[in-house]
This record gives structure tokens, C-alpha cells and sequence, in this order.
């Protein structure tokens, strides 16, 4: 549940409707608040996000809910001692750039079996059939053909 949801009688309600059907309540971005409170007796998970609340106010989160059932997750733990502290504080998942960085991929090209295909299904959904073209696309992918010829002989198809 995100942080610009209030707390209101029609959240809780809807909260505890999920839970019912088996579904876990996390509440993102969490910070202390009293008005917190109901929400807080029906989340599972609460997300505290470590580049915005920092050193005593992290603290304060996890000693309020020492008690409760509810897990912590320290969200954006970039450094080893954002690491180090959520480990001490008692929170149960962890996730962030300190973990892995992500990777930009530059440009990925279409694997030609796989052009292969949507060329097959573009000109299978052509309103007039051509042979000619369907076997073209087919001589062109030596695995496509493959597979074809492989389904063709199978028991599935019967022929002998």
C-alpha cells in the first residue's frame, strides 16, 4: 500500500478483505505517524525507505515494532553500513543497489529464429494464404524447419 493512502475505514476494511483471501499487506515508504496505527495491526511488511529516513528515525520504526508481528524491509540500502544497521535493527528483508547494481543494456537485437516466428504468424494471418512466402520464412530458419518437421512425424499427427 502506498504512503498517499489514508488510513481510513475503507483502506482497513479493503486491507483485511485481502488478507482473508490470502494476500500479504506491505505498506510502502513508512514513517511514523499515530494516525499509522490501524494499518499498522493488519500489515505484514513494512517498507522503510533508507535515503529518506535516516539513523534515529530508523531506529524509532523498528523498536515501535519490535512487538508486532510485522516484518520490516529496509529499502534502498545503497552502503555498507545502511547494510550493517538495518542487520542490527532487526529488519527481516533487505533490497537495494548495495545488493546489485543494475545493468543498462544498450540495444538487443531480435534473434533471427524468433523474427523468424513473427514473420510465420504475420503471414499465417493473412486473409490469402501464400505457400510460397510461408515456405520461404520456413527454409530461412533451419530450427523453425526443424520443429515443423519433427511435429509433422510425431504420433500427434498420425501420418506414417
Amino acid at each position: 500500500m502506498l504512503e498517499t493512502v489514508e488510513p481510513d475505514n475503507e483502506a482497513l476494511n479493503a486491507c483485511r478483505e485481502l488478507k482473508q483471501h490470502g494476500y500479504l499487506i506491505a505498506l510502502d515508504d513508512f514513517v511514523l505517524r499515530p494516525d499509522y496505527e490501524p494499518l499498522i495491526s493488519v500489515a505484514d511488511i513494512i517498507k522503510v525507505d533508507f535515503l529518506q529516513v535516516k539513523g534515529e528515525e530508523r531506529k524509532k520504526v523498528s523498536q515501535s515494532l519490535a512487538r508486532s508481528k510485522v516484518r520490516l524491509l529496509a529499502e534502498k540500502v545503497e552502503t555498507m553500513e545502511d547494510f550493517r544497521e538495518a542487520v542490527q535493527l532487526g529488519y527481516t528483508y533487505l533490497q537495494g543497489f548495495f545488493f546489485n547494481k543494475p545493468e543498462i543494456v544498450s540495444g538487443r537485437e531480435v534473434p533471427s529464429h524468433k523474427l523468424a516466428y513473427l514473420r510465420l504468424i504475420q503471414e499465417l494471418n493473412q486473409p490469402e494464404l501464400d505457400f510460397s512466402a510461408v515456405e520461404a520464412i520456413l527454409k530461412s530458419d533451419l530450427s523453425l524447419s526443424l520443429k515443423l518437421l519433427r511435429y509433422i512425424n510425431s504420433a500427434a499427427i498420425g501420418l506414417r
